[in-house]
């Protein structure tokens, strides 16, 4: 379904601006307007757009601060912060583009700004050890009393290679504070400004990602309970989630959205589509120099005649820390849960769509439903309540209340275990003491 846009990428993330609406992160009437200044397909008019409106905006939070007026201020910076990252969204593909990293710098500056006034709960920069190197975040905390200051659930969001830890406030996060739970949001390798300030590439071991972030979490906080730390994967995150289940086993419940299980299928689709020469110089056994740049080179000539292809490769290439191609499509195959998904023994909630952009996805979605061994519920959305499509861009509170309305079942199952187990101990004593 397009949205004042043929372009299709242009539509689809045009509404995923639109849809932060609701949690303050854009607002609908200055979105359109903007929209219909930007020619279609057009990267550059694109990004111009965006940064003009969101130059404006922030300038207004600027202002709203001297004249000390703090709601105007938040809101003002949380929507600057949302159209910065839309500014770059297309930039994405050269890690060395300054204005890229200039944009990446503003949206993080007013989203801070922001966080900064929040009434309500906090919300505080943190960096987590990561190998070597520090993986930014954000962390959450209600100041409501929904749970025991000892008997807090934390969510930690992990999110795809478009996404910023920032942009998550406006796709999870703040719906988990207003319901009384911590949440963590943060840039992991390959993603936002663990990519473009610290050169940390994706990488298919996830768990090794989730394991740092939830070793950071109950070291740095007592008052969080390990037996009900959750995990919600967006986007190329519905993956790695799914995959840093298959080994960090201190996941209490899982969500993914949508359900994915294998990025190397998706990678054979495309690789089906090329002629049969370059298939099979892909496909050889001999990793000889002149298959590879007979590859490489198809793509280039395919680059030249399509910016959104060569987009839609390079930024998924650099995500990855590749330049080639070929590089890039032989790493993909090794993103696969087909042998490890029954490792996932939590609560999972599949998240689903009649209306996927991308086939595979919908059908992997059902691989997985059948492939877990674990308690496992299927969310599915329709276009006919406006969600079918992927992530359902424009119906973030009907998402919202189906994901986090399952996550609380998931969250009072684990406590009722809790508090079986308490009593069966208690009376196990008083037995043995009479």
């Amino acid at each position: 379904m397009h949205f004042m846009f043929k372009d299709p990428v242009f539509s689809e993330e045009l509404k995923k601006v639109l849809g932060y609406a609701a949690s303050g992160g854009a607002d609908i009437g200055e979105c359109i307007a903007t929209a219909t200044t930007i020619k279609d397909s057009d990267f550059q008019s694109w990004q111009h757009a965006w940064f003009l409106l969101a130059t404006k905006i922030a300038a207004i939070g600027d202002k709203a601060i001297r004249e000390n007026n703090s709601v105007s201020a938040y809101q003002a910076y949380l929507r600057a912060a949302s159209y910065y990252r839309a500014a770059f969204f297309f930039l994405r593909d050269s890690h060395t583009n300054a204005t890229l990293h200039d944009y990446l710098t503003k949206q993080t500056a007013c989203f801070q700004r922001a966080m900064s006034l929040a009434t309500g709960y906090t919300c505080t920069p943190i960096e987590i050890p990561y190998q070597d190197k520090l993986l930014p975040g954000y962390w959450y905390k209600p100041h409501n009393q929904r749970f025991n200051e000892t008997d807090a659930p934390l969510v930690i969001i992990t999110h795809s290679y478009e996404n910023t830890a920032e942009e998550m406030h406006n796709a999870g996060a703040l719906a988990a504070v207003k319901r009384g739970y911590q949440c963590i949001t943060f840039d992991g390798p390959g993603q936002g400004r663990a990519l473009y300030e610290r050169a940390l590439s994706m990488q298919p071991d996830w768990h090794t990602v989730i394991a740092a972030v939830i070793d950071f979490a109950t070291v740095a906080n007592k008052g969080i309970d390990h037996a009900k730390i959750t995990l919600i994967g967006r986007g190329f995150g519905g993956y790695n989630a799914a995959q840093a289940a298959t080994q960090e086993h201190r996941i209490a419940a899982l969500v993914v959205n949508p359900g994915m299980t294998d990025l190397g299928e998706q990678a054979l689709g495309m690789l089906k589509a090329l002629p049969v020469n370059v298939q099979q110089a892909f496909f050889s056994q001999e990793r000889q120099e002149a298959k590879k740049n007979l590859v490489d080179s198809f793509f280039s000539g395919l680059f030249s005649t399509s910016r959104h292809r060569e987009f839609f490769f390079k930024s998924r290439m650099f995500a990855h820390g590749f330049q080639s191609p070929y590089d890039y499509l032989h790493a993909l195959l090794t993103y696969t849960l087909k042998d490890t998904v029954h490792a996932i023994s939590c609560p999972t909630a599949i998240v689903d769509a009649v209306n996927q952009n991308t086939q595979a996805r919908q059908s992997q979605a059902h691989v997985l439903a059948h492939a877990l061994q674990c308690p496992t519920t299927s969310i599915v959305f329709s276009q006919e309540e406006g969600a079918g499509q992927y992530c359902q861009p424009l119906a973030p509170l009907l998402a919202e209340q189906r994901i986090f309305d399952w996550l609380n079942g998931a969250i009072q199952s684990i406590s009722n275990q809790k508090t079986e187990s308490a009593h069966a101990v208690k009376q196990g004593q008083s037995s043995a003491n009479a």
